[in-house]
Order: structure tokens, then C-alpha cells, then sequence
């Protein structure tokens, strides 16, 4: 059977950790949707022995630019059009082997395919904060690289589609 989906929450302001809901007092609080806890609870043959269930968190995907003067959205050429792949991971946690495997798998063939298509892929991206946003953190890792100014190395990120040129001054 696919193991249970349970996650703490914890308080950005005290960091306190909240393995029980604050209003009912129900164990584990469930941020997963209706169906994928329907999902997790299948009997066999559908149980972790044969399937393996995973989420992906993010598909970044740069289409336009601005506004025109009537207020729609200016799309860009297709030879300017990109995406990308984010896992997000908090509180420093790094991915499972069995999640990076899949995903790894999902990107290669997203490689693969949009390379045949003519679509600009710009790849995978596991981002990894020291807390839970770039606004909280002291730093951000971002495919194992650690950046101690997580809001710019984001940006960076989100404005590029990769971190391929980004350095930043860490004073020292």
C-alpha cells in the first residue's frame, strides 16, 4: 500500500510544529486533496508494491510579455516561449530517491519530446529552503547549489528559466 500522506505544518511566525488541526484536533492535517488522499487508501493491485504516487509542484511556463493597449496579454513569438520543472522542499528537506528517480524520468522524456517539437524545455529544478519561502529563508538551494540571497537567486530563476550566470556578493 502507497504510505500515508501526512505533513506537519509548521507556524512561519514561531516555527512551532502542528501535528494536530488547531480547530478539531484531527491527527495529521491533511494538505493533500480529497482525491489524492482517495488515491493513497486504494487496495491492491494498486498499492505501493506496483505503483509509486508522486506530485509534481511547479510547471513555470514563460508565454507573454505585457499588455497590449486594449489589455490583453501580449504572447510571445514561440522561439521566445519556455518552461520549466520545480520541485519545492522546506525546512531544508531533501527529496527521496524514489521522487527525484520519477521526476528525472519526466524530465528527460520532457527533454526528448519538446527538443522534437521545437519547444524550449529549460529543465528541472529542485528548490530547497532553509524555511518555507524565499522571504524567511537565509538561503535557498537550488539543484544541490546553495544561495545565501534566496529571494534574488528565485527571481533569477523565475525571470530565466535557469540559474546559468547568476553569482551573487555575499559579503564576508
Amino acid at each position: 500500500m502507497t504510505r500515508p500522506f501526512y505533513q506537519k505544518v509548521t507556524c512561519e511566525v514561531c516555527g512551532a510544529n502542528f501535528p494536530k488541526c488547531p480547530e478539531c484536533g484531527e491527527e495529521g492535517l491533511h494538505v493533500s486533496t480529497p482525491f489524492s488522499r482517495w488515491l493513497r487508501n486504494l487496495l491492491p493491485p494498486f498499492s505501493g508494491d506496483f505503483y509509486s504516487l508522486h506530485n509534481l509542484d511547479y510547471v513555470w511556463n514563460r508565454y507573454g510579455k505585457g499588455f497590449d493597449d486594449k489589455g490583453g496579454r501580449i504572447i510571445l513569438p514561440k522561439k521566445e516561449q519556455w518552461f520549466m520543472l520545480m520541485e519545492e522542499k522546506r525546512n531544508g528537506a531533501d527529496q527521496k530517491p524514489n521522487q527525484y528517480y520519477l521526476h528525472k524520468m519526466v524530465s528527460d522524456c520532457l527533454h526528448a519530446g519538446a527538443k522534437q517539437l521545437g519547444i524550449d524545455y529549460r529543465g528541472y529544478y529542485l528548490v530547497i529552503f532553509e524555511k518555507s519561502t524565499p522571504s524567511n529563508s537565509a538561503w535557498v538551494k537550488i539543484n544541490k547549489n546553495k544561495y545565501h540571497q534566496p529571494i534574488d537567486a528565485i527571481v533569477y530563476l523565475l525571470s530565466r528559466g535557469s540559474m546559468s550566470g547568476y553569482t551573487e556578493d555575499i559579503p564576508s
